[in-house]
């Protein structure tokens, strides 16, 4: 082999590891992007593909003093108080889809305590607020004012009072108990 050669043989392995290199970037990095961009996720299920629960529809301070809008789905006659859950719904929704996955601890002996983070369902919006896929310092405030509301409203000394989230709902919760 000659210079030559070996210099077309180098460049030949360089252009088909940076064709390489550039097609993963281009996949990867696309994804990545796609996380910070402001951009709907795909639903795989219908939104609507449940009962909508029944209950005592109410209003409740947010920290910051403003109204939530929150719902308590009260537990089957006739059954032993098993304490509270405060039910935090999935990004893009509202305090309705509890009735796609508290049913069965309403059927226990629970009773359920479903809202509306602020910006989603007939909670109030702040202006220039956009609800996001991760949970906020807002969403996170708002899981705390639910907690507090729920405690002055009903005696859970003898029984507790739990936090069930799904999606977006589970991380708030999850950060909340830190």
């Amino acid at each position: 082999f000659g210079r030559t050669d070996i210099f077309v043989s180098n460049a030949g392995i360089l252009i088909a590891g940076a064709v390489v290199l550039i097609s993963f970037l281009a996949r990867y990095l696309r994804i990545a992007i796609n996380l910070f961009l402001d951009t709907p996720l795909p639903v795989t299920a219908n939104l609507t593909d449940f009962t909508p629960p029944e209950g005592e529809i109410v209003s409740f301070p947010s920290l910051e003093g403003r109204s939530l809008r929150g719902m308590f789905i009260d537990r089957r006659p006739g059954l032993p108080d098993k304490g509270a859950v405060i039910f935090c719904h999935e990004f893009a929704s509202d305090m309705m889809s509890a009735g796609r996955y508290a049913w069965p601890l309403v059927q226990a002996g629970y009773t359920v305590f479903t809202f509306d983070f602020r910006g989603h369902g007939q909670s109030f919006t702040p202006p220039h607020f956009e609800p996001r896929h991760w949970p906020s310092n807002y969403e996170v405030n708002d899981v705390l004012a639910a907690i507090a509301f729920v405690g002055n409203r009903r005696d859970t000394n003898g029984v507790g009072l739990g936090v069930f989230g799904v999606s977006q709902g589970l991380l708030t919760s999850v950060i909340e108990e830190k």
